[in-house]
């Protein structure tokens, strides 16, 4: 967003600053400040295209969203509370760091250089890892309370028939088209 302060308008926050910080969309920012306030309990840095890496995030930060973020390659520590981890169509993305406790949703799509996703928290409803067009596995889901599971667009995605037995009870939508591997290793 034009109307956003960049990085500078970031660190006048200063350390006792609550709540969300959005720098979405801001041009040509490659860097966060390292000393993101400690009261931060959302951040938004959609549209990033040139940055790299994320600064150390702040404990109490419970959604991140990092959609857009093309030169991403991987994260830090997520934080103990984070609840929503938005970070669609990073294509350079190769690896997530693990997943906390109180995660509910994951939007990955997109992610082309993701082969892998960590372990997913019991408490995980939402998981959308469309478009990850390198992903060849699963995390272990039948422990969850997943609704929605979106896996559509993965050909390198490989689905056993037992591993579609034993998807959890509580799923109400699931979509595996575009599955390559899936339907011709039965």
């Amino acid at each position: 967003r034009k109307d956003t302060p960049p990085v500078g308008g970031a660190q006048r926050l200063g350390q006792n600053s609550g709540g969300p910080l959005d720098v979405s969309w801001c041009d040509d920012m490659m860097v966060l400040p390292g000393d993101l306030p400690a009261g931060l309990t959302r951040l938004d840095c959609a549209g990033l295209t040139t940055l790299v890496e994320l600064p150390p995030l702040p404990a109490g930060i419970s959604i991140l969203r990092c959609d857009g973020c093309n030169n991403m390659v991987r994260w830090p520590a997520l934080p103990a509370k984070l609840a929503e981890l938005h970070c669609k169509e990073c294509p350079r993305l190769e690896l997530l760091p693990a997943l906390p406790t109180t995660l509910k949703r994951l939007q990955c799509s997109g992610c082309e250089a993701l082969t892998t996703l960590p372990a997913v928290p019991p408490g995980l409803t939402h998981l959308d890892c469309s478009r990850c067009t390198s992903l060849q596995r699963l995390p272990d889901i039948l422990h969850t309370c997943m609704l929605e599971l979106n896996c559509a667009g993965c050909p390198e995605l490989l689905i056993t028939l037992d591993q579609l037995r034993t998807l959890p009870p509580t799923i109400y939508s699931l979509d595996l088209t575009g599955l390559g591997k899936a339907w011709t290793n039965w």
